[in-house]
Order: structure tokens, then sequence, then C-alpha cells
């Protein structure tokens, strides 16, 4: 036999191992590369999955300044976090308890923060704290994949809203009554 053919056949035979034994390690592994597995591990003071970070409980101020960078007033407590994120799509909630005059005062540093994502600046409409409206407590609040009970401003009785709720603009509201603050910045 020639030797171009024997070389040929050597590349031919080399090409089918290679691809049968690709196959059966994607039939193996097939759910790890294909499925997404959401597998939890506990860090400390955050339990983290491939898309989503949150609290395992809430947590004092000087362990969410451990954690991240937020514009907390200093009589923040019981602060509590959840970001997920995959591809395009982002979601982070913010939930923390703080006297309500020290929650509005620290709105606008809030509404300028781009430590999750480069936010898009709201209208001088959009910035106005107001009191919440009534179609506020008709709509739940839509956390994407985020399991965050929590998170519940629309237990609010009275309270306070800015923002607004658009792509990459961040919705704060306040409950008056119990002193919490809620935020949220999705995609």
């Amino acid at each position: 036999m020639k030797r171009s053919y024997k070389i040929i056949i050597s590349v031919l035979i080399s090409g089918a191992v290679l691809f049968f034994g690709a196959t059966a390690l994607l039939f193996v592994n097939w759910k790890t590369l294909f499925v997404s597995e959401d597998r939890q591990v506990d860090i400390g003071l955050l339990r983290k999955t491939t898309t989503t970070s949150c609290t395992t409980r809430p947590i004092s101020l000087q362990e969410a300044k451990k954690i991240f960078t937020f514009p907390f007033p200093k009589s923040a407590s019981n602060i509590q976090f959840a970001c997920y994120t995959e591809f395009l799509a982002y979601d982070v909630v913010v939930r923390f308890e703080a006297p309500s005059a020290d929650c509005v005062a620290a709105v606008p540093a809030i509404l300028d923060y781009e430590g999750f994502a480069k936010i898009t600046q709201l209208s001088e409409e959009d910035r106005v704290v107001r009191p919440i409206s009534k179609l506020f407590f008709d709509k739940i609040q839509d956390t994407g994949a985020l399991v965050v009970p929590w998170f519940n401003p629309e237990q609010i009785r009275v309270g306070l809203e800015t923002g607004h709720a658009g792509s990459y603009q961040p919705k704060i509201w306040i409950d008056t009554e119990r002193g919490i603050l809620y935020y949220q910045l999705h995609d």
C-alpha cells in the first residue's frame, strides 16, 4: 500500500476514535453540559448557585459591607440580598430595616447606585418619593427565578415608592409603618 493511503486511513481511524470517544462522553455527561442544574453551595453568609446568589439569613450592616458596597444608612439592619444573572437576564433585590426617616434620606444615593449594573438614569418625575399607588397593590412583584419570601413589598399598608421598574431602572418601596426599604433592579 502506498504511504499516502496509510496516512489517510490512520487519520480516518483517529477521527473515528475521537468522534466515538466524544460521543460517549457527551452521552454520559449530557445532563451537566446541556441541562442547567443549579447546585447550591453555602459560602459563609451567601448561598450560591451557577445563576443566583443570596443571603442565607438577615445580616448586619458590617457583614453586608464585606459582601458588597451599597449605600445603606448607618442604622440599617436585618439586611437581605439576592441576585440572579444568566446571559442578559438580571434581577437583584435588597431589603433592609431602618427608621423610616433614614430610609427616605438614603433614597437619592440608592437611586444613583451602580454597583450591581450600569443603570438608566431616571427622569426627575420618577425620582420623586410619593405615596404608594393603588395600582401597586393590585400587582404582584415579579422576582424572576429568585425565591425570596422576604421580598414582599406588596404587604406594605402605608408607604412610599420611587423609581421606575423599567429595564435597568431601580425601583424602591418604603414601608413607613415597619421601617423597611425594598430595592429592585432588573434587566
